[in-house]
């Protein structure tokens, strides 16, 4: 398990590379840009820029691009695809621009946050200083403390980390703050997150 834990590590930046391109993509196109006819319509769009047709969108189009490339990257990169019918279902049960936006942003960075943990927990375990063979017992206990939504916190708004705190309380909201701490110190969430932007 930690042999698994340990090669999947190496490869880290590259793992999340496409998310973190990916996520800024879709909330720059907005409510409307990704879902069902989206990819089409794109197409279109390409096709008049192509030709030279004034008045399009530009940005819009490159960002469709963008995030529909970097998604599949991650899809491809993450997925099972041995087989079309395995690609396909790891397709549709990943962030992609066939989905809402909305939900397309919410499930990137949610696997986002959850690649980010599963760093932590390698680095905090080799911090530990225990055996290698006490991982798999101690990864137990460590994932049971841990919160998700703190490796995502500096894709949060200021609103939504509040609401965040304000879900626990007591030793519970303690933890939770102490881990966003330490996951900036870390270097797997922005440090700069932790100060409210004031918008």
């Amino acid at each position: 398990m930690l042999a698994a834990e340990r090669s999947r590590a190496a490869n880290y930046r590259r793992e999340i590379y496409p998310l973190e391109q990916a996520i800024p993509a879709l909330e720059r196109l907005g409510k409307t840009g990704t879902g069902p006819g989206t990819e089409q319509l794109n197409h279109i769009k390409s096709f008049l820029q192509s030709a030279g047709v004034p008045g399009l969108d530009v940005r819009k189009i490159k960002d469709y691009d963008e995030a529909h490339k970097y998604l599949t990257d991650w899809v491809t990169a993450n997925g099972d695809s041995s087989t079309n019918d395995k690609l396909a279902a790891a397709f549709s049960s990943n962030a992609s621009t066939r989905i809402s936006n909305a939900a397309a942003v919410d499930v990137a960075k949610a696997a986002l946050s959850l690649r980010k943990m599963k760093q932590a927990q390698l680095e905090e375990f080799h911090a530990s200083g225990l055996p290698d063979d006490k991982f798999a017992k101690w990864a137990s206990e460590w994932n049971r403390k841990q919160d998700p939504r703190v490796y995502g916190w500096d894709y949060m708004s200021d609103e939504q980390r509040k609401n965040m705190l304000r879900s626990t309380t007591g030793a519970k909201r303690d933890l939770m703050i102490m881990q966003i701490h330490q996951a900036a110190e870390n270097g797997l969430i922005n440090p700069s997150s932790l100060k409210p932007s004031g918008k």
